[in-house]
């Protein structure tokens, strides 16, 4: 008789869910083709070793996990057990709601089927009647792998820690140079995109050369769900046999002794120069190792057509090659290219970052141009905020502001041209303005080539001793002077001439949003980026006074998100003068023409016109034609419908369909509507305190909402009767709420002149019924909020 070894992994607390699952396997140990060992039958004098663990684990027939209380090594144990190829049997109790919110928040393992239970009688029952050792099949090996796309590049892929610290920035900064054209950087960022399925953990995984993980203290907001879902992806890469580095802060608790894969730092120093040593020896020697990798990527092919459909990653800082094989040209992407200086607006997931990235690509191309691209991580710019709330009058914090944005301009344009002479394979002539630069740039290294950060403290430094002038006009000169005089004026008078070589000089700045964090000093930060706004003219023209009129052209283009930009408007004197560009896609190109195109490019040959949507998904949702259901559900933004549609092909692999079915489009949409709550809560935490909880209390409540009854759901939410209209037009913005503004259309934008046309339609439709004002909440929430859904047409307030 051939016996099955089933080991146990389950939380020790609370008891008495732990006291039913060792009573359930221990009645299944009585069973007589069956052995059970626990964890605890491994437990040698309190301590349980990982290789023991692990030994256990994949010396077993099947395994057995109890997943409720998101136990982190419990966790760790079940991604191994999936990684290593075994068969597992995970459960959850159906009555524990504990950590409720951290499952739904988790979105992992929504996939990932669970044997529900109360009590050790139905666990006990449930394994009897499914003998999951005897029939079940490993979740990788059938459902996993048939998903794994293996054209992509070996890449670094590292899971971010949930909010950034000093020691997180430091492993991002040493991550990005560390990476290169052949070995990327993807990163799983919980502040762009929390919800990610395991497929696409797996692909990452799979397709990467080393895997970090950074987990997060107990005592930060959102830890437990964090630490959740990174415990799962460590213990998946690790049971992939990938390199595994998991990176805790010192007051990281965990019972499970990881050994040399956890590494707890007090300091962010040691925590980048463990990492720093980490990489040097697992990635060495690269070019064997890539080479490896490369030949195993080109042999592991999808095991269906359908999961050979690779629509690319729909987060654009993850496959910045790739895009140049399908990016969709936008007026936006031409107006940079143009010289155009303007701020581009756009909300999450609109394009910023993918035109961003295209645009420094075709400006680089030109080798008679010169770009800089400009990045400051949000933790440089807390220096700036911290400096202006040291002045009280206005004048004085705006004159700060331009003063340093341009201060650090200068600099980052002087490295530039350094960079960019360095690429010359002839090099310099000498005695010319561009040797002269060098020249200068080399004899103040000790405050110029330095990273952004230090820079701006060594401007903040000189700034802080002005900062006890009592006179406006005194605070102004003292500040010119520690800024402007000197060694900067110098580096102007050189800098000018060495840019007038060039045809065009461009100026991008991306990223400001990462300092628009839970917390943060918006109203500073907003005088912070109107400072960087209304420098942009003056500081051309400084330039341009040096070379009196004779130097290239200078073009700056600002890229901003939707929230932060509202937040800027509102204390700028003259808003309406501010040199704006909306960033709307769907205005000039169909959205799915995005899906089309990277569809396209995945192809060996290329596609017949509608071949994505003929061959690969069912012709309707609910008697919805396929596509417009998709426009229907999602915001109109890229990013939405690439996840969306990647979501769908996905539960369709998983579930071994053919083609993407009505059901995998459902099951996607919910997945969907959860990415959307999230970034919504994201983007609009700046605006609304406790955001999360007002937008949980529109649950369960109907997509269509008279203003009284919006206004119960907002009290409900804690908020005040006099922040009502401040809300509701963030919400607005955020495109969650849109009004009536006509019979079965709501209109939804975020552009201030839109909203004010929509406001006059929903007045007369109001008056015309005899009616309060009506908000429709978009679709795209309805299916994570569970609300009593409507019928409307969506109006993009174009």
């Amino acid at each position: 008789m051939t016996v099955s070894r089933i080991f146990a992994g389950f939380s020790a607390a609370p008891a008495p869910l732990a006291d039913t699952v060792r009573s359930a396997t221990a009645r299944i140990d009585t069973i007589p083709d069956v052995n059970v060992g626990t964890w605890e039958d491994l437990s040698i004098g309190g301590r349980l070793l990982l290789d023991t663990i692990e030994q256990a684990i994949t010396a077993a027939d099947l395994s057995i996990f109890d997943l409720t209380q998101l136990n982190e090594n419990v966790l760790f144990e079940f991604g191994f057990a999936v990684g290593s190829n075994r068969i597992v049997w995970p459960l959850r109790d159906s009555s524990d709601t504990s950590r409720e919110t951290d499952w739904n928040t988790l979105g992992l393992l929504d996939t990932v089927g669970q044997v529900r239970f109360t009590n050790s009688e139905q666990i006990y029952i449930a394994f009897q009647n499914e003998r999951p050792d005897l029939q079940g099949a490993p979740l990788f090996s059938t459902t996993l792998v048939p998903q794994l796309s293996g054209g992509r590049l070996p890449a670094i892929f590292y899971v971010a820690e949930l909010h950034q610290t000093d020691a997180g920035r430091r492993v991002t900064t040493l991550l990005e140079k560390r990476a290169g054209a052949d070995l990327p950087l993807v990163v799983a960022d919980p502040q762009e995109a929390s919800v990610q399925t395991l497929a696409w953990f797996t692909q990452q995984i799979y397709s990467a050369e080393a895997v970090i993980v950074h987990l997060v203290s107990t005592r930060r907001q959102g830890a437990r769900a964090h630490n959740a879902r990174a415990s799962t992806v460590a213990g998946l890469a690790r049971g992939m046999g990938k390199p595994l580095l998991m990176l805790a802060e010192q007051d990281y608790e965990s019972a499970l002794d990881y050994r040399d894969l956890l590494f707890q730092y007090s300091t962010a120093e040691e925590c980048q120069t463990r990492l720093k040593y980490w990489l040097e020896r697992e990635l060495h020697p690269t070019e064997a190792r890539l080479a490896i990798a490369k030949e195993e990527a080109h042999a592991l092919r999808l095991s269906t057509e359908l999961g050979s459909v690779d629509l690319g990653e729909y987060v654009a800082e993850n496959e910045a090659r790739a895009l140049e094989r399908y990016y969709v040209e936008t007026t936006t992407y031409r107006e940079v290219l143009s010289g155009d200086s303007r701020v581009y607006v756009g909300s999450k997931g609109v394009g910023k970052s993918a035109t961003v990235l295209r645009a420094e690509a075709a400006i680089r191309a030109d080798k008679r141009n010169l770009g800089c691209l400009i990045k400051p991580a949000g933790y440089d710019l807390n220096g700036l905020v911290r400096l202006l709330s040291d002045y009280e009058e206005r004048d004085a914090k705006g004159y700060v502001a331009e003063s340093l944005w341009k201060y650090l301009l200068l600099t980052e344009l002087a490295l530039s041209v350094e960079q960019d002479l360095a690429t010359r394979p002839a090099g310099v002539m000498p005695d010319g303005p561009e040797w002269a630069l060098l020249r200068f740039i080399a004899d103040n290294a000790d405050w110029l080539k330095v990273d952004f950060a230090s820079r701006l403290e060594l401007a903040v430094d000189r700034l802080l001793e002005t900062r006890d002038a009592t006179k406006l006009s005194d605070q102004r000169q003292r500040i010119a002077e520690a800024l402007h005089a000197g060694p900067l004026r110098q580096l102007r008078s050189v800098l000018a001439p060495a840019l007038a070589l060039r045809r065009r000089v461009f100026v991008v700045i991306d990223n400001l949003d990462k300092a628009w964090d839970r917390g943060a000093d918006v109203v500073q930060l907003s005088r912070l980026t109107l400072g960087l706004i209304s420098s942009m003219d003056s500081f051309r023209h400084d330039l341009e006074r040096v070379t009196e009129g004779s130097g290239a052209p200078i073009s700056l283009s600002l890229f901003m998100r939707s929230d932060i930009f509202a937040s800027v408007a509102s204390i700028a004197r003259e808003p309406d003068k501010l040199p704006v560009r909306r960033i709307r896609w769907h205005e000039e190109v169909p959205l799915l023409e995005i899906v089309d195109r990277r569809y396209a490019a995945s192809r060996d040959a290329e596609p017949t016109s509608g071949e994505l949507w003929d061959r690969y998904f069912c012709p309707a949702v609910g008697g919805r034609n396929t596509r417009e259901w998709i426009l229907h559900v999602c915001l109109p933004r890229p990013r939405d419908v690439l996840y969306l549609c990647k979501a769908a092909i996905d539960q369709a692999v998983a579930r071994h369909h053919a083609r993407v079915e009505q059901d995998d489009l459902v099951a996607a949409e919910r997945q969907y509507s959860l990415f959307a709550f999230e970034a919504a809560a994201v983007e609009g935490q700046s605006r609304i305190a406790d955001i999360d909880n007002v937008l949980l209390e529109f649950a369960g409540v109907t997509a269509d909402l008279e203003m009284s009854q919006l206004q119960e759901v907002l009290r409900a939410g804690g908020i005040d009767a006099g922040d009502f209209d401040g809300v509701i037009d963030a919400l607005r913005d955020l495109s969650f709420l849109g009004l009536h503004t006509a019979d079965g259309t709501v209109m939804f934008t975020d552009s201030p002149r839109e909203k004010q046309r929509a406001d006059v339609l929903a007045r007369r439709l109001a008056k015309k019924a005899d009616t309060e004002v009506r908000y429709g909440i978009h679709p795209a929430f309805w299916a994570y909020l569970e609300m009593e859904r409507g019928a409307v047409t969506l109006s993009l307030g174009l």
